[in-house]
């Protein structure tokens, strides 16, 4: 596993992770290159492929919330083929734990700042609690709901049974409040690469990754050490384009 290539995103949930992991497989693999698959919503969930990772289950659960720290999380990876990449978008940040795993990963975290979190909570709410409650990942969409739901009884008038797509907009925006709250806690406007992971931990702003895209394709062409293919670079304007409408359109609606 030691020399097998990786390349990682580390990012609060909301904040394009899955966006990132697929883009940097589209700079790094243009032959494998398919269109994003992009939901109403802009969710790009849909483009996550096989990571050539597995995990022993029993320990860290399907989405690591059962692991009790990151060394644990990322000691329990096992690698399919060692000599095909590894791509792997995650929620834990711990350069050592990760780079203990993979030696030679490359890794992108997303961090943000406070200006950022009403943004991040939109994604969150529409594009995983709502969107993936009735699907395969129902089981962590379903806890974010109940968290929410419990965490604040009294702000919502809806029964507790109400599927998140169903409640007012009243309660939409109350459930968008609350998980800024998640989104602080996560602790990604908080991030710093010590130096001696510059060379394989490159952080980037979330505000840059929808509206500042030049910056950052030329970042990540510096970090990964090669040019920018133009098909990724059109597939990554559009998402951006549409994040952009997407949010104006959502806080339209909350009326934030």
């Amino acid at each position: 596993m030691n020399d097998t290539r990786a390349y990682m995103v580390s990012y609060v949930s909301g904040s394009s992770g899955s966006m990132m992991i697929s883009l940097l497989e589209k700079i790094l693999y243009p032959e494998k290159s398919k269109p994003f698959l992009i939901t109403s919503h802009n969710n790009a969930h849909q483009n996550l492929f096989n990571p050539n990772i597995a995990f022993n289950w029993e320990k860290v659960g399907r989405s690591g919330g059962r692991a009790t720290s990151a060394a644990e999380y990322f000691e329990n990876m096992r690698v399919f083929n060692p000599e095909a990449p590894v791509f792997w978008q995650t929620h834990w940040y711990h350069p050592p734990s990760m780079l203990a795993t993979f030696p030679n990963a490359k890794i992108v975290v997303i961090s943000h700042t406070m200006d950022d979190l009403e943004e991040i909570a939109i994604n969150n709410f529409y594009k995983f609690v709502i969107a993936e409650f009735d699907g395969n990942s129902s089981s962590i969409a379903r806890n974010t709901w109940h968290f929410l739901r419990t965490s604040a009884p009294h702000l919502y008038t809806s029964e507790p049974y109400v599927k998140p797509k169903m409640v007012s907009v009243e309660e939409q925006r109350i459930s968008v409040e609350l998980l800024k709250g998640t989104s602080i806690s996560a602790g990604y406007h908080l991030v710093n690469v010590p130096e001696e992971y510059q060379d394989k931990i490159r952080k980037v702003m979330y505000n840059d990754v929808i509206n500042n895209p030049d910056l950052i394709l030329e970042s990540l062409s510096d970090f990964l050490e090669t040019p920018i293919p133009e098909f990724a670079r059109t597939q990554y304007y559009g998402y951006c384009q549409r994040q952009k409408e997407f949010i104006e359109k959502m806080k339209g609606i909350l009326n934030l």
